[in-house]
């Protein structure tokens, strides 16, 4: 069961971060088996390099970095797509459609709860109908691009030790572009696996907007508060029991609904900021 019901939007984050790093793989296998350019196996297939001369008459330090250089190249360039702070916060990254998507999911459903919970959201409608908080949004578009930039940074520095290995220890083009590669599955594709589907259900999940619609209510609830106190008194004034009746019952509703807003159950899927 997918109490989010984002199945298809976080399937949809894993493949598109799954095909570039089997993109990768890729570029890495043509370069170390159909080329060997790092020179780990037979003398003919150095003529088939693009750039023989770049790696032919270079230490074995030397070939490192520069392959190690190339590498990282096709990491930013496939994977990571590196881009300014400010970018990323306007959204201007290839991971912020599928959190905007979630986001925008989330704060309709929270809509939707509120109104099943019998509430009359007339007075809510400036807080859904807004366009999706600039400032909420931005952090969770940054969280996503920082894991997934820590990410492939990781997945460098033990490529980098496979890469050493290699050329110290001899291993034929295939061993070394299956030992490059291994790195790229264990540590790209499966840590992003669960950043595309953590990062999806915090977005979803819109737990600062709920806080921002809880926050609205109870200043809303001290109004009315306010108003009952001063229209009639701290005791009943029996002439206008009716309204007195009206106001204390929109009350109620309005901290039924403040308490839905702490049930999981309710809300349909899991708050994280809610200590067991």
């Amino acid at each position: 069961m997918d109490p989010t019901r984002t199945k298809t939007l976080r399937g949809d984050f894993a493949s598109a971060s799954n095909k570039r790093f089997r993109s990768l793989k890729g570029d890495i296998c043509e370069a170390l088996v159909d080329l060997d350019v790092l020179h780990l196996g037979s003398q003919l297939a150095l003529n088939q390099a693009p750039n023989p001369r770049d790696y032919q008459f270079l230490s074995d330090a030397e070939k490192r970095q520069r392959f190690q250089a190339w590498l990282r190249e096709q990491i930013d360039s496939g994977v990571l797509e590196p881009t300014s702070d400010a970018a990323v916060r306007r959204g201007d990254h290839w991971t912020a459609q599928y959190v905007r998507r979630a986001y925008a999911k989330g704060v309709t459903d929270a809509g939707a709860t509120l109104r099943q919970s019998g509430v009359d959201v007339e007075q809510l409608e400036d807080v859904f109908n807004q366009p999706i908080h600039a400032s909420k949004i931005e952090l969770i578009y940054t969280r996503t691009y920082d894991g997934l930039e820590g990410i492939t940074q990781e997945m460098d520095t033990q490529i980098s030790r496979e890469l050493s290995n290699a050329i110290a220890e001899g291993w034929n083009p295939r061993k070394a572009a299956s030992k490059l590669s291994d790195r790229v599955d264990a540590i790209g594709m499966t840590r992003a696996q669960p950043l595309s589907q953590t990062e999806i259900i915090h977005a979803y999940a819109a737990e600062d907007t709920l806080e921002d619609v809880e926050s609205q209510l109870l200043t809303l609830t001290n109004d009315i508060d306010t108003v009952q106190t001063w229209m009639f008194g701290r005791e009943e004034d029996v002439t206008n029991a009716g309204v007195a009746a009206e106001i204390t019952e929109n009350k109620n509703q309005l901290k039924q609904v403040i308490d839905a807003l702490h049930d999981e159950e309710s809300l349909e899927f899991n708050r994280d900021d809610i200590d067991e």
